[in-house]
């Protein structure tokens, strides 16, 4: 981020992110310019058991979020169903 290496993620189809950590330093606001976010793909040691390809196929993107927030995935929410009847019309 602006020339600055802020991590890694060694493994591809899952989403990531940095949490916790403060990027507010790194970043460019208002009349400072624009930022820069390199992300680079290095496919080139096989770490998969089916499928070996490599690239960036999804966007990359700075969130910035308020000091107090919920974490990605942070919330979960359990149900249990008793009982239950459907009832419908169909083929």
């Amino acid at each position: 981020l602006n020339g600055v290496y802020i991590g890694g993620h060694s493994y591809g189809y899952t989403p990531f992110s940095f949490q916790g950590t403060n990027l507010t330093k790194y970043l460019n606001f208002g009349d400072a310019g624009s930022n820069v976010l390199a992300v680079r793909v290095d496919a080139t040691n096989p770490d998969s058991w089916w499928y070996d390809g490599g690239g960036l196929y999804r966007e990359a993107r700075v969130t910035v979020r308020n000091q107090v927030h919920l974490r990605q995935w942070g919330v979960y929410a359990a149900a249990t169903v008793e009982s239950a009847t459907i009832e419908g019309e169909g083929d």
